[in-house]
């Protein structure tokens, strides 16, 4: 009996399920420890959350049929454990409440604009990192602009939800404001921009004046997606900025930013 030759093709035929397989089996390896990085950066934050409650959820659109003089001084009613966020994180500078989003994070305060890329508030690695203050910054929150940086998250964890703001404009629309808490002052601000933009642009290289400032706002206004009212801001004040800074797309070549103006103020009681 002759045996038959094994062409080119029939080679060809057995090695295509075999190759199936093996991407098959690395992609399955690829998603379990995606999954898994996921979900141990989301159960510490998670846990991180019971130390900042929101106790009273209502935004100043929302608070009922309230005056304008009282929507003016309205905060939302976090109750946070600084003392404990403190104790796990020297570098803790604050937390950051957009309630449009329902995010709430504690900020850490960066050295290296690296470090907290992979490293959780909790001091764990982890490509899910933390949300943190530019290292570059003099005075946080009291410089004329300050920058915060946060990993936009598939699961919508971190900075993943900023992008809500694209997608649906009616969100900031309805509530158009976002807190910075402290245990020695609150800062709300009012929204006045959200945009894509290089991540070379520089716009990331902060302005200490206020030519750099008027720069800043006419650059912002002319590429944002969001238009606030005429009579929102008031810039000739030079109120304090903040620009909420995150990956967008493929590449790492773009980001998605918020950028806040301090529109109040409130000593803690």
């Amino acid at each position: 009996m002759s045996r038959r030759r094994r062409g080119p093709g029939n080679i060809l035929f057995n090695l295509v399920p075999i190759v199936l397989i093996i991407i098959m089996a690395v992609s399955g390896t690829l998603f379990m420890k995606d999954f898994l990085t996921y979900k141990a950066a989301s159960d510490e934050y998670d846990a991180l959350a019971e130390k900042i409650v929101v106790k009273e959820d209502a935004s100043a659109a929302d608070a009922g049929d309230t005056e304008a003089e009282e929507e003016k001084d309205y905060y939302p009613d976090l109750d946070i454990d600084y003392d404990s966020l403190e104790k796990i994180n020297g570098d803790f500078a604050g937390v950051l409440y957009i309630p449009a989003l329902k995010l709430r994070y504690p900020m850490a305060q960066s050295h290296d604009n690296a470090e907290y890329l992979t490293t959780t508030f909790n001091g764990e690695k982890n490509p899910s990192g933390s949300i943190f203050v530019d290292a570059n910054a003099k005075d946080p929150f009291n410089d004329l602009n300050t920058i915060v940086y946060g990993h936009n998250m598939k699961n919508m964890t971190m900075f993943g939800s900023l992008k809500k703001f694209s997608a649906d404009s009616s969100l900031c629309e309805s509530d158009p404001y976002f807190y910075i808490y402290q245990k020695e002052k609150t800062r709300r601000y009012r929204i006045i921009a959200y945009f894509t933009i290089s991540n070379t642009d520089s716009m990331y290289n902060n302005f200490t004046d206020e030519t750099g400032y008027d720069a800043y706002i006419a650059k912002i206004s002319k590429i944002s997606q969001y238009q606030p009212g005429k009579d929102a801001v008031d810039y000739t004040q030079y109120p304090k900025l903040v620009t909420l800074s995150t990956c967008w797309g493929t590449g790492h070549k773009y980001n998605f930013v918020v950028v806040g103006a301090l529109e109040a103020e409130k000593s803690a009681s």
